[in-house]
């Protein structure tokens, strides 16, 4: 199965994703407005998932608008990260931008999977050596070195006991992430993979537009619904989940990758799923609990790759639960 071993997971494990996020996302505010420092979680090569409130600082926002500026920045959060994980602390460098920031690794089930980003800050009063830099930066990336050396005499000035307290506090937020299984980092992977596979599968396809005019919504979603049953009554759930990617990815093309469009074809698609495992053999009550779940979910898919995400997950959970029955 091409998507099977990123889409075992439930939908209540992803409901406590939500949840998780939110209380990170609650956490690093209550962070950065305490210390006055921004803090982002990013994965293992630097990039944000996502960020406090607050923010990066005008300083480092002009760096970064420069393609050159946020590749250096991932790098410094990377390398960071790597030195971090070999040490299990905070690790506090000098980024190359001349900012002082520390990393915090963040661990799930032994694996490194990101890193808790915390600063920039200064310690020193900038030397015209600095100045020189900014100044050679400012010119090789086309900004404004007057502006860039203005924002950076703003950043905040920070003791060594203030960073130290700081950091202090930083691990014992990724401690907790650890402990609480950061599926949030599961979830975005799961999710970069369905939208590769969604948008690489219909890019093979040339005739996109003839298949959109063959497929009958309706006829098509029932007869492979029925398959799709009918292989997991059978024991062949790996040709049932084949299925259901198919339908899936029918529904996708049908919907012509427009989001609302596809979330109403995902009603249709519950509503077909909760009558098939009634009729092979599954209680009311418990098809009832699994579609009142499934609707709480799909309300908040903000994506067209979540929906999907959404309906491969829904499948397979009506899978395993026919597979049980049988």
């Amino acid at each position: 199965m091409v998507l099977e071993q990123f889409l075992r997971e439930e939908m209540q494990e992803q409901m406590n994703v939500k949840v998780g996020k939110s209380l990170f996302q609650r956490i690093l505010n209550s962070f950065s407005h305490a210390t006055k420092i921004n803090s982002a979680v990013t994965d293992v090569e630097g990039k944000y998932i996502f960020t406090s409130q607050q923010g990066d600082c005008e300083f480092c926002q002009l760096v970064k608008s420069s393609s050159a500026g946020l590749a250096r920045c991932r790098r410094s959060y990377a390398q960071g990260g790597v030195h971090a994980i070999k040490w299990k602390e905070p690790y506090f460098f000098k980024c190359h931008a001349g900012l002082i920031s520390w990393v915090c690794p963040i661990s799930h089930r032994g694996k490194h999977i990101g890193n808790l980003v915390c600063g920039q800050v200064r310690m020193w009063q900038p030397t015209e050596l600095h100045y020189s830099w900014i100044n050679d930066f400012a010119e090789k990336n086309e900004l404004d070195a007057e502006l860039l050396m203005d924002s950076f005499n703003e950043v905040r000035l920070m003791s060594t006991i203030d960073i130290q307290a700081a950091a202090d506090l930083a691990l014992i937020i990724t401690s907790y992430m650890d402990l609480s299984g950061a599926d949030i980092f599961d979830f975005h992977r799961k999710l970069r993979k369905v939208g590769s596979w969604i948008w690489g599968e219909n890019k093979k396809k040339k005739d996109v537009d003839n298949r959109i005019d063959l497929f009958d919504s309706e006829q098509d979603m029932s007869i492979l619904g029925s398959r799709i049953f009918a292989e997991t009554r059978n024991c062949n759930i790996e040709e049932a989940k084949k299925l259901l990617e198919q339908l899936v990815m029918q529904m996708f093309i049908q919907s012509k990758g427009r989001l609302e469009l596809i979330k109403g074809r995902s009603l249709e698609f519950l509503s077909l799923f909760t009558r098939m495992s009634t009729k092979y053999g599954v209680k009311f009550g418990e098809v009832i609990r699994l579609s009142d779940l499934k609707l709480k979910e799909i309300d908040d898919a903000d994506t067209v790759d979540k929906v999907v995400l959404w309906l491969l997950s829904v499948g397979n959970t009506f899978i395993d639960v026919i597979a049980k029955k049988k």
